[in-house]
């Protein structure tokens, strides 16, 4: 089991690639893709994370890096990475971030983190909430470029104010392949029901992954385990304002 970001990696060794802003897109009211060019040599597997740091600015009250998923997979041949604006208000790294202008750059370390899929010929239960999305996204867009056929993957995605990030591509893709269904919720309750009714059904034939704040996934994997479905079958990718 895997739990949260793996912050005991980010240092001064770690190899940094230089990226240059092309765009940025307005996924929800508060929510914000950030296209950049993909530098050469560099890739990821759908699911990880990367540390970005913005190339020739100096923080005064900030940290000065931050951690995202990428959203984009390699084949897009862009970098692209999505955040939520309000979590911090005041943060100056996320101000500087919704201040860009095409041509700035960032950099970008190597990729980290296990929220990948590993197995597509066992059921998986994909549990998001609000900007948790954000891997899963771009797990599902290498589903969709590779034409892959899973055997049954269940994502549940929950936002409680119905603000659903990458909704249409997602109702997109989830048309065109056979072994995918995604719901959209709007009550943790049901998402609660619907993750417990997979597992009694499926149990530890499958595998569960949660995306979301600590709380939620910590109150998500207690259920589970509560369920005896075994802590090596559940990944987890905690999500924290900052």
């Amino acid at each position: 089991m895997v739990s949260g970001k793996e912050w005991w990696k980010v240092s001064e060794l770690n190899k940094k690639y230089e990226i240059v802003f092309k765009d940025k897109k307005q996924e929800t009211t508060d929510i914000f893709s950030f296209v950049f060019t993909k530098p050469d040599g560099f890739s990821w597997t759908p699911g990880q994370h990367g540390i970005f740091r913005f190339h020739d600015y100096d923080f005064e009250s900030d940290k000065g890096y931050r951690v995202f998923s990428f959203t984009s997979v390699p084949e897009d041949n862009i970098l692209m990475f999505t955040s939520c604006t309000y979590d911090r208000p005041g943060s100056e790294f996320k101000e500087h971030l919704l201040r860009l202008r095409e041509g700035d750059i960032m950099t970008v370390e190597d990729p980290q983190g296990r929220f990948v899929v590993d197995d597509y010929d066992r059921p998986v239960c994909i549990l998001a909430r609000g900007i948790g999305i954000t891997p899963v996204r771009a797990i599902l867009r290498k589903l969709d470029i590779s034409r892959s056929n899973p055997t049954k993957i269940k994502i549940y995605y929950l936002d409680e104010g119905g603000e659903y990030a990458f909704e249409e591509s997602l109702r997109h893709i989830d048309k065109k392949i056979p072994g995918l269904e995604i719901e959209f919720l709007k009550d943790l309750d049901t998402l609660q029901d619907r993750a417990e009714a997979f597992a009694r059904i499926i149990g530890n034939e499958g595998l569960y992954y949660t995306s979301g704040t600590a709380g939620i996934n910590g109150m998500l994997i207690e259920m589970l385990l509560a369920l005896e479905i075994d802590k090596t079958n559940i990944k987890a990718d905690n999500f924290i304002g900052y």
